[in-house]
């Protein structure tokens, strides 16, 4: 399986919350830099990052829209289209980007873009309209 390929399942993977099957594609010194949390390290660290990571959306889908591979394609940039709902049914829609890093077929470097100012406010807004980011 090429990374390319790693990438594809691991959206396959985080939208269905396979999460024991998700730890597959990480090496197991993995390392991941999510926004607004702290640093994890190792593949049992890593998955305990999306322990809890969708609590917010009960319905969500992270749709890659653009996929860029280094020239060596050890590392691919993917571009994402967040959609999702919040537990009040108010739909929300951002962007995000990650930041895949690979060796030996697995992934070892993990890093997660995206507006958490942006995606708070809305959570703290209450019942109210349905929001895309940067209308």
């Amino acid at each position: 399986m090429g990374n390319r390929d790693i990438v594809n399942q691991y959206f396959r993977l985080v939208n269905a919350e396979e999460w024991s099957t998700l730890g597959s594609l990480f090496d197991e010194n993995a390392v991941l830099f999510g926004v607004g949390t702290r640093h994890r390290q190792g593949r049992t660290d890593v998955l305990a990052y999306y322990d809890n990571l969708f609590d917010q959306w009960p319905d969500h889908y992270d749709k890659p829209v653009d996929i860029i591979e280094s020239a060596d394609s050890q590392s691919i940039t993917v571009e994402i289209e967040f959609t999702g709902a919040a537990k009040d049914g108010r739909g929300i829609v951002f962007q995000a980007v990650d930041l895949f890093r690979f060796s030996d077929g697995l992934i070892t470097s993990l890093s997660t873009w995206y507006d958490l100012h942006f995606v708070v406010q809305f959570l703290h807004a209450g019942s109210g309209r349905s929001v895309i980011a940067h209308e």
